[in-house]
């Protein structure tokens, strides 16, 4: 992804961008519905895709600086059935 504009999507009705993801590869993850959600609540957010999985690096909440994943995830809370 290319930092700007970057891609955005919302999560828990605030808006985000995600400015660096890399792709996973499907070993043992099962394929799951485009926009699921996927973390350990600590260290990794990744979501589903339609051919796929990508893990998000680093992102930025609105009127927030941007941050690595891990740094996101301190202060989040991630309910195990969001959608973004």
């Amino acid at each position: 992804l290319s930092p700007y504009p970057a891609a955005w999507t919302t999560l828990n009705g605030v808006q985000l961008k995600v400015f660096q993801v890399s792709e996973i590869k499907l070993q043992g993850m099962r394929v799951s519905a485009p926009g699921t959600i996927a973390t350990d609540g600590r260290s990794y957010l990744h979501i589903a895709c339609r051919e796929g999985w990508v893990s998000v690096l680093s992102l930025q909440l609105a009127g927030k600086r941007r941050m690595p994943i891990a740094d996101f995830l301190r202060g989040a809370h991630i309910d195990a059935d969001c959608v973004v």
